[in-house]
């Protein structure tokens, strides 16, 4: 399986007038043998700090208790029925 990377993007929404540039981390599998909806995709703005992590592996996402200095924010919107 290749690793998922940080990758540059862009949100857009007909309520912003341009494009909101973005670090993101997507299709991140949360269970074992997820199916397609069993992904999550990760969105940090993009920061001098962000931006170092442009093409390299996510290996692990920051809990409360990281020392890490990356965003520990998680909103998690839920489409289904």
């Amino acid at each position: 399986m290749t690793p998922i990377r940080w990758q540059l993007a862009e949100v857009v929404s007909p309520n912003l007038d341009r494009p909101v540039p973005v670090i993101a981390a997507k299709d991140i599998p949360y269970v074992p043998h997820a199916n397609r909806l069993q992904n999550l995709h990760i969105y940090l703005p993009r920061t001098p700090r962000t931006a170092a992590l442009i093409d390299t592996p996510v290996t692990s996402l920051p809990g409360a208790g990281s020392p890490s200095q990356s965003p520990r924010f998680l909103v998690h919107i839920h489409g289904g029925a």
